[in-house]
């Protein structure tokens, strides 16, 4: 699955002087020029210091204040996926096919991708898996991304497996 995000921004800034003061009383007050205009939305450049640390924040940590949206969550429903989705419908919640940290959570220092992956493999049966979705919690949590598999899995039985890989690009 790939799923392209395009962090993007604008700088604006205007600069005014101040040319005197004005004493009212025992308060000093100052008179400033007009407003100036330095930038008007002008792109920024991401370094690529700050592309890592997106990728980081976002993706690839796992710790307590900072875990990214790197659980993988599967699904046997067919889904309409939409901006405002908090949950995944049908989640599978049993029998090794249940959300996980990904214990593949990869970034190269200076690029604009992270992949993260799993395979998980089936203690059970299974109808059909069609979907995923990533969150940042092993429950609840907050839902990243999520789509449809192009087919589903078909029925899957015990020790079969399915291996989920999402590339993300932020650039």
């Amino acid at each position: 699955m790939s799923s392209k995000m395009v962090v993007e921004g604008y700088l604006s800034a205007w600069v005014r002087h101040k040319i005197t003061s004005m004493r009212i009383g025992s308060v000093d007050y100052p008179i400033y020029d007009e407003w100036k205009q330095l930038a008007n939305k002008v792109h920024n450049l991401m370094t690529n210091v700050g592309k890592d640390y997106l990728h980081a924040q976002y993706w690839t940590n796992n710790v307590a204040g900072g875990v990214g949206i790197n659980y993988i969550a599967l699904s046997e429903s067919t889904l309409t996926p939409a901006v405002g989705d908090t949950t995944l419908g049908g989640e599978i919640t049993t029998n090794g096919l249940q959300r996980v940290p990904a214990p593949t959570r990869s970034h190269s220092t200076g690029t604009n991708t992270t992949t993260i992956s799993n395979t998980f493999t089936a203690a059970g049966s299974f109808t059909d898996v069609k979907a995923s979705a990533l969150f940042n919690a092993s429950s609840s949590g907050t839902m990243g991304h999520i789509a449809n598999f192009s087919v589903g899995s078909g029925t899957l039985s015990s020790g079969d497996q399915v291996a989920v890989s999402w590339a993300m690009t932020a650039a």
